[in-house]
């Protein structure tokens, strides 16, 4: 009975500890925005004492018991109406190279991410996995916010048959250390292996591409709703000389109509779609489009994801 009552005391003294980490205010996820959670802000001390969830202060032993669950993020019907903040997608990501952004990425568990080949090898050389890191939870590109986690990359794993017009445009980025799961960071779901996505999907892309071609690339993450379209309409638009580039392994859409457009910068980017219990599936990696960024002239051409699920699952787990 003595044992039952301590025991009782410990799961009790447990759950009162993780109710503590929470926001004491409903501000927090935007002061958190607009950068107050640095310790060196004038309201640093007052956000680490109010806004620990927002400010990603909580320990592990005080986050939620779906701090890990894949594909999470605020509700696709409340994208347009939400302002753009940190932490809304736990598991996009941001591949840096010497220390200055470089393309995106994204995550799929606690030590592995996935970007686009082309953005880590090309016809001439392979980079140096020394020169990369990744970055959870970014949200203002080139800038140090709280609640980052910056992993240097162990090793990088192209599709062996990655090559000419972008065919398996897609790498696995493995991690030097676990990424520390929390509010803001988690991974996204993977698809079923081989199901085709329809397009009537919800789908989204995020990035920090140009907005056009001429234009530099955006300083704060772009959240892009995506059209997509069926593989014979892409077939038909995204020709060279007469005929397609477009394959079984690719999937393509559009932003037309939104404020942002996938362009220059976007390269390697989660395309997620909900699936029906509301969570974010990887659909796609954003691979290539027309060098105008012009979606009129050729559709934006993302890797599909569920033609490689043996390839993602076998090297993760070797």
């Amino acid at each position: 009975m003595r044992i039952f009552i301590i025991f009782s005391l410990f799961v009790l003294s447990k759950i009162t500890h993780a109710e503590v980490c929470k926001d004491e205010r409903t501000s927090c996820p935007v002061w958190s925005g607009k950068g107050y959670c640095d310790s060196k802000h004038l309201y640093g001390k007052f956000m680490s004492l109010n806004c620990k969830k927002s400010c990603g202060l909580c320990l592990n032993n005080e986050i939620s018991p779906n701090i890990g669950e894949c594909g999470k993020g605020i509700s696709y019907d409340n994208i347009d109406s939400s302002p753009p903040l940190q932490g809304q997608w736990p598991w996009n990501a941001a591949l840096y190279m010497y220390d200055e952004f470089h393309c995106g990425a994204v995550l799929v568990d606690s030590q592995h991410a996935l970007t686009a080949a082309s953005c880590v090898t090309n016809a001439y050389f392979k980079y140096d996995t020394k020169n990369f890191k990744i970055v959870l939870n970014d949200f203002q590109r080139d800038v140090k916010e709280n609640g980052e986690q910056v992993i240097s990359i162990e090793k990088i794993t192209v599709h062996q048959s990655y090559g000419d017009l972008y065919e398996n445009d897609i790498a696995i980025l493995k991690l030097q250390k676990p990424a520390n799961f929390n509010s803001q960071v988690g991974p996204i779901c993977l698809p079923q292996k081989n199901k085709a996505i329809s397009t009537k999907s919800k789908c989204i892309a995020l990035g920090w591409g140009a907005n056009q071609y001429s234009a530099p690339k955006a300083d704060f993450l772009k959240t892009m709703k995506i059209s997509l379209v069926s593989q014979k309409t892409c077939e038909k638009k995204n020709t060279h000389r007469g005929k397609t580039i477009i394959t079984k392994n690719m999937i393509c859409g559009n932003t037309i109509g939104n404020e942002f457009i996938i362009c220059r910068g976007d390269n390697g980017g989660p395309v997620a779609c909900l699936n029906e219990n509301g969570n974010y599936v990887l659909q796609g990696i954003v691979s290539f489009g027309h060098i105008s960024c012009d979606e009129n002239i050729f559709y934006p051409v993302f890797t599909s994801v569920n033609h490689y699920i043996d390839f993602i699952k076998s090297k993760i787990t070797s």
